[in-house]
Parts: structure tokens; sequence; C-alpha cells
């Protein structure tokens, strides 16, 4: 696709932590989005200092403020603390025609229309081997072209209905981290067996 322009909206991020900076660097790896066109909105000063110095990308420390001019909002910060983040004020700044994207992982389509009423909705699952994409009736097909390009800068997408998301956290969500655990084990046996450590890592994960 094109790139985030004027035209699209820029791409507004709520939350500023590690995963939003995963999505932010694979973006501008693939150059998805020139940092300009990028705003995150983060409560901590610190991290927000640090977003712009590292990625040139403009920061603020009011959600509404950063969603009021955005075509897209990636809504990126933990489920427990959604109800918080996206208030009403926050949701009445979103445009008529931006697109939310949720990566709050137990937060539902149903939840996710509750707190931004009137938009439509992508609720997405990111993890490093692929990245699920769940759209709700009305995300049209450009909007979908977006939310690809963002997240298929990252690694894998695979677009899914909602009821799917559980099943496939369980399988690239949560099993990652227990082939980690296998190739640590295989490693483990290779330097028992007299092999250095990183020749013995390299070994296990190919």
């Amino acid at each position: 696709m094109e790139k985030i322009t004027d035209k699209t909206g820029r791409i507004a991020f709520i939350g500023g932590g590690m995963m939003a900076e995963a999505i932010l660097k694979g973006m501008l790896h693939k150059e998805i989005a020139e940092p300009e066109m990028i705003i995150i909105s983060d409560p901590s000063a610190g991290r927000r200092e640090y977003l712009e110095k590292t990625y040139k990308v403009n920061t603020t420390g009011c959600n509404a403020e950063a969603v009021k001019t955005a075509g897209f909002v990636i809504l990126a910060v933990k489920p427990q603390v959604a109800d918080a983040a996206i208030t009403k004020e926050v949701a009445d700044a979103i445009p008529q025609n931006t697109t939310v994207l949720s990566i709050m992982g137990s937060v539902n389509l149903d939840k996710l229309h509750k707190l931004v009423p009137g938009h439509a909705v992508i609720r997405v699952m990111p993890n490093t081997p692929l990245a699920a994409i769940a759209p709700d009736e009305n995300v049209s097909e450009e909007m979908l072209d977006v939310a690809k390009a963002v997240f298929g800068s990252c690694g894998e997408i695979e677009i899914i209905a909602e009821s799917a998301i559980e099943a496939i956290a369980a399988v690239s969500g949560c099993g990652p981290g227990y082939v980690f655990m296998m190739i640590d084990a295989l490693a483990d046996a290779g330097v028992n067996a007299g092999l250095p450590r990183a020749m013995a890592i390299k070994l296990a994960a190919q």
C-alpha cells in the first residue's frame, strides 16, 4: 500500500510501551509512515522523551490530543487500564471516519464498540510469529489494507474471525514460550555433550 499520508490521516498510539514501540519500529523500517505522521500518547514524560529522541515521532501526554487528527488509532495500553485510558472525552475526540485498532489482548470487539462507539474497529493479537487481525463488519477493504500494512511490517499476518483469537493466542501467543524452553533444553544437552554454548544454541534453534 501507499505510505500513511495526510489523505489517510495520521496514526495515533494510545500507549507508548514495548508493544507500541515494536509496531513503530516495524512501520518505520518498512517505511509505512514517516515519523511526522505518527503521534504517541503516554503518561510518562521520560518515555515520551525517549520515543521522540529515538524515532523522531510526535508525542503527547494527552490521549484526546493524540487522536484528534488521526485517521487510525492504535489502542496499545494494558487491558486493565482500558476504561481509564479511553474515556468518553478521548472517544469524542476521535474523528468520525477514523479506524480504531486494538492490541489489548482480552478486550473483545463488543467492549471496544462500547469504548469507541460509532467507529470501525479491528482487534489484533500481535506476537513474534504473526499478528492475527479480526475486523468488525464496518471495516472497509481500504481500512483493512492499512491494518495489514502496519502489522505486516512486523511479521506474518492472518485475517481471522474474532472467534478464532483465543485458539490463536494459545498456539502463536503462548506457544513460542514452550518452543523457546525446548530450544534451551536442547542447547543445554549440547553443552553437556561438549559443545560450546553459542554453537549449541545455534544448532538447537536451527
